[in-house]
């Protein structure tokens, strides 16, 4: 129990670290990317999973130079170097990239890893990542995961999430299966639903009739965000309801899909309506005398101080997203889990993370 806990231990360190993580099969195509590669490149995760790196922010140094990296990983070593990428808003920049093969125990490999330490501050601290780079991914042998695991909690890890080098030492498992089963296997789990989406949203755009396997997919999520939010009025609710998928089949046909789950899409839709709903009912109020005096006995904050918080580059894009869902669209743990992929325990695991850096930064 003890390993399992500390497995998923590592994972979530190297999930939510500020350094970037990138993880390619053999072919060079990215299975995983932490939430350092998404603040660092502007590619969110979705985006990257199953692409090329080199594709999305590389290819801007010469040809010469990636036939000698790929030459020089095809040996086994390891390579460190300074390139040239882009971001995804077009900005150009510099950085030390530090990539290296990881191979099985016959020498094959089976991943490669990228890995770079921006979040590092201190004269010294990038050289001194690169050496540790070096000795424990450059030799070309198979890296144990107990090696793994220190190298990771001391590069990767925050200081609260630590565990002793005995506890490190006990791992014995394969690194490979490590990678695959508590880094890869969550992802793609995380994006099977936004993958089963993206297939019904053009059966429906081909054939409107095929619509109804959405409705039936997401209808008792968005009537329970109504219920909750409209006292329980079932008939409000389900009204609200309705015409929150006459609106999506409406605009069904110049609808593209994004990184998000349709359900996340209709629930956007629905907090408008929920919101366009409430607006008018202040406007009736305006015109009794007696709500406009209330109504200006005290100072609500506004939206674009709210807004200010919770898109504070400070915070990280899972918790700006996870914190502007609960807090600013008003979705429930359930719905938010729904949404993301995750159990209800995760759910609020990161929303209390989220709120912990929040108030940090405030």
């Amino acid at each position: 129990m003890q390993s399992v806990l500390m497995r998923h231990g590592v994972a979530q360190a190297l999930e939510h670290s500020l350094g970037m993580l990138v993880i390619t099969d053999a072919t060079g195509i990215a299975v995983y990317a932490n939430e350092g590669a998404e603040r660092r490149t502007g590619y969110s995760i979705a985006e990257t999973i199953g692409k090329k790196p080199g594709r999305l922010w590389g290819g801007h140094m010469p040809r010469v130079f990636y036939d000698s990296l790929w030459e020089e990983l095809g040996r086994r070593h390891s390579v460190i170097a300074d390139i040239d990428n882009q971001r995804k808003n077009g900005q150009q920049y510099r950085e030390r990239v530090h990539i290296a093969p990881l191979v099985e125990g016959n020498k094959e490999i089976r991943f490669f890893i990228a890995a770079q330490p921006f979040h590092l501050e201190g004269d010294g601290a990038m050289e001194r990542f690169g050496a540790d780079f070096q000795q424990l991914f450059g030799t070309g042998m198979r890296v144990s995961e107990a090696r793994f695991f220190a190298w990771a909690k001391r590069w990767f890890a925050t200081q609260t999430e630590t565990e002793t080098k005995t506890d490190l030492q006990k791992q014995k498992g394969a690194l490979g299966d490590f990678i695959t089963s508590e880094l890869i296997h969550p992802l793609c789990e995380r994006f099977a639903a936004r993958e089963e989406d993206r297939i019904l949203v053009e059966a429906a755009q081909a054939d409107a009739r095929e619509f109804r396997r959405l409705y039936v997919k997401y209808e008792s999520l968005v009537k329970r965000y109504f219920l909750r939010h409209l006292s329980y009025d079932r008939d409000m609710s389900e009204d609200f309801t309705q015409e929150t998928f006459y609106r999506a089949l409406v605009y069904l046909p110049g609808f593209t899909a994004t990184n998000a789950s349709y359900g996340t899409y209709l629930l956007r839709v629905a907090h408008n309506l929920l919101v366009n709903h409430y607006r008018k009912k202040q406007t009736v109020a305006l015109f009794d005398d007696r709500a406009s005096e209330d109504a200006a006995s005290f100072a609500a904050p506004t939206s674009s101080v709210v807004e200010r918080v919770f898109d504070s580059p400070a915070l990280r894009p899972s918790e700006r997203e996870i914190l502007s869902m609960k807090y600013q669209k008003g979705f429930s743990v359930h719905e938010i889990s729904v949404l993301l992929g995750i159990s209800e325990n995760a759910t609020k695991l990161r929303l209390s993370r989220a709120r912990k850096h929040l108030r940090a930064i405030l």
